[in-house]
């Protein structure tokens, strides 16, 4: 069954602790793949709703999660558990639980829950739990989709920068771009352009991400999720040489594969920093 719903556990999944209140290394990357995935996430903690609200406003004011995050829904507990049955309109096979705590889960639904490394003291600022939860959250949802082992593999790729792509686009095979080229990782932009094909080993994803800082990188996922490396222009120009004829030769080799690499990108139409 798909999984249509992801609900969060906060204390030691997401934060520190509701005192304490210390956001979790990636978070607001963390919380906007999983909205990306699923289309809809929950908030199912131990902590009362109004204490809650108070945390989750806040970290949205400092920029540490996403402004939809303030208003998330909340799903009251009903028991000693986190039932997923309690989430409104979802049969408990449809959502999943992400929890550093086993006690939570709720008999019979083990199968639905995505332990989370617990967040604890020091709390590290180089902490890769919620990149880690991710990487787990990916392998129980994409699979099960059109095209999931491209799905899957595109993501786990791109977990650095926090991109998926998007379910309709997959299913009717429409390309597209993901990305901020005046924002992106570190502020200095990222996006990937991609498209979808097929040859006589099936169908792949042709891909091609520009950075600032990274450099172009240009790709093909195949349905079997295995990956190959496409030709990108070198940003480092030709070898060169002291001879004067042996230079010119190297320079205009390096400009003809330049130019077969443009034309090759500009008819995919991709474009490159370069």
């Amino acid at each position: 069954m798909n999984i249509r719903v992801i609900a969060l556990d906060l204390e030691g999944t997401l934060i520190s602790n509701a005192h304490s209140q210390i956001p979790r290394p990636g978070l607001r990357r963390f919380l906007e793949s999983c909205k990306a995935l699923v289309g809809r996430v929950v908030m199912f903690t131990t902590v009362d709703e109004p204490r809650f609200r108070r945390i989750a406003s806040q970290l949205v004011k400092e920029r540490r999660a996403p402004h939809w995050f303030a208003e998330i829904e909340y799903i009251a507990r009903d028991g000693e558990t986190k039932n997923l049955a309690l989430i409104p309109e979802c049969q408990a096979e449809e959502a999943l639980l992400v929890d550093d705590y086993e006690i939570y889960v709720h008999p019979g639904q083990e199968a639905q829950w995505i332990k989370a490394p617990y967040f604890d003291a020091p709390y590290p600022a180089d902490d890769k739990g919620l990149g880690i939860t991710l990487n787990m959250i990916f392998e129980k949802v994409l699979p099960t989709r059109p095209l999931g082992q491209i799905q899957l593999a595109f993501a786990k790729m791109m977990d650095h920068f926090g991109h998926i792509l998007p379910e309709d686009d997959v299913a009717q095979r429409r390309r597209g771009r993901i990305g901020d080229p005046e924002d992106g990782d570190y502020g200095y932009g990222d996006s990937v352009y991609y498209l979808f094909g097929q040859d006589d080993r099936g169908e792949y994803l042709d891909f091609y991400m520009l950075h600032r800082i990274a450099g172009d990188t240009h790709g093909r996922i195949r349905e079997d999720g295995s990956y190959e490396g496409l030709d990108v222009i070198s940003p480092f120009g030709p070898v060169r040489s002291s001879d004067p004829e042996e230079d010119a030769r190297l320079r205009a080799k390096d400009q003809a594969e330049v130019n077969r690499i443009r034309s090759m990108l500009e008819a995919k139409g991709f474009p490159s920093c370069y």
